[in-house]
């Protein structure tokens, strides 16, 4: 049976991002210099040996699951990985940069992981490793004015702007008739929206929902789309994108030593439940908001980057 995310669970999600845009906003982008211990490059274990050796971290400006707050890094993502560097006894190195050279940086092992709202894809695993999801979020898109598009049918035939490197974009070109432009980053994006050079943007619910409460002059509507059925997967796989979703701490490709402890420790968290349940309660969601998973995510990532008898983390 496939769990449905209620429109309650929704509204509360919403609540929870709202909440820290304030904080987002007056922590600012702050100084692109590194928080953490120094490092002259990136280890190559994630076994016992390498305890004490600092983890170098890309990441960006995303509230609420990365961003700076009287100049240290903090959010969802910064507290459930500071979390698991504090029990596999590793200092974190944060480096600052752009999404797509977030990735980049890992894929060419210049650091050994990015964090913020890294959405599992398959191709991806191509490139680097996943570790298991530590939370889970909703598909939303943004509609300008006087374009109805609430579910992937009304979605033909439009014009839909998404990120550079973005995890949407094999969803979006299975889309019918529609054209499909890329934008380095959410404000060139939604300001597209605005002006009409697209009809409907896609990017992480954070973002979103962030610009829509600083941005109050960009006329859009957030759409929470009812998920793609079974039979519509089927026909286009890619359209798991517009389904509830996996995140994943990315990796370097050599690293699996890495991976797999960043992973067990996850798993872990996952079954104590305390400490995640208190960053949800800090973050205004629910656990089920964050790290309840769905029936069809076990075996989206046995068919491409786990073994047989794996299960995605829930509480």
């Amino acid at each position: 049976m496939e769990r449905q995310v209620c429109k309650t669970s929704k509204i509360r999600w919403y609540v929870g991002l709202f909440s820290l845009i304030v904080v987002s906003a007056l922590a600012g982008c702050g100084s692109s210099s590194d928080q953490g211990a120094a490092t002259s490059g990136t280890a190559t274990s994630g076994g016992s040996e390498a305890k004490g050796q600092p983890i170098s971290v890309a990441i960006e400006p995303l509230a609420p699951y990365t961003y700076k707050e009287n100049g240290k890094w903090t959010g969802i993502d910064t507290e459930i990985m500071e979390e698991v560097a504090k029990r596999l006894g590793r200092p974190l190195a944060y480096k600052e940069m752009l999404f797509p050279a977030m990735l980049a940086s890992v894929q060419s092992g210049r650091v050994d992981m990015a964090i913020g709202e890294v959405g599992w894809t398959p191709d991806r695993t191509k490139t680097g490793l996943f570790s298991d999801p530590p939370y889970y979020v909703p598909a939303l898109w943004a509609t300008r004015h006087g374009v109805t598009a609430n579910n992937v049918e009304e979605l033909k035939g439009l014009t839909l702007g998404t990120g550079v490197n973005n995890e949407w974009i094999p969803a979006l070109n299975d889309i019918p008739d529609a054209k499909v432009k890329l934008y380095q980053d959410p404000p060139s994006l939604l300001a597209a929206l605005d002006t009409g050079r697209v009809d409907v943007a896609f990017m992480g619910p954070a973002e979103l929902l962030t610009i829509k409460k600083e941005r109050p002059e960009l006329k859009f509507t957030v759409v929470s789309p009812p998920p793609v059925t079974d039979a519509e997967v089927a026909e286009h796989p890619a359209w798991m994108s517009f389904r509830r979703k996996m995140t994943g701490f990315y990796i370097d490709p050599k690293q699996k030593d890495l991976e797999q402890a960043v992973s067990g420790e996850l798993q872990k968290l996952y079954k104590e439940g305390t400490f995640l349940d208190s960053v949800a309660k800090k973050y205004g969601m629910s656990s089920d908001d964050l790290f309840v998973s769905e029936p069809y995510m076990t075996p989206q990532r046995i068919a491409v980057d786990r073994p047989k008898g794996w299960v995605a983390p829930t509480q």
